[in-house]
């Protein structure tokens, strides 16, 4: 059940990740700043760390 709910918020965040990305910011720490700076939460309700990117990340390319 985790996973799944896990797996599924990662699909959701997928785009938003890759909008970061087109933007010209590609790092881990980056891309958590811009999560924060747009006010978007972590599945959990927190605030976004490079970890937080990098696992999210690591699940998209598992599920592909």
């Amino acid at each position: 059940m985790k996973t799944e709910k896990a797996d599924s918020f990662a699909s959701e965040i997928k785009p938003i990740f890759d909008e970061i990305k087109q933007a010209g910011i590609v790092t881990l720490a980056g891309i958590a700043t811009a999560l924060n700076a747009r006010g978007i939460q972590t599945a959990r309700g927190g605030r976004w760390h490079a970890t937080t990117v990098r696992n999210i990340f690591q699940r998209i390319e598992n599920d592909e």
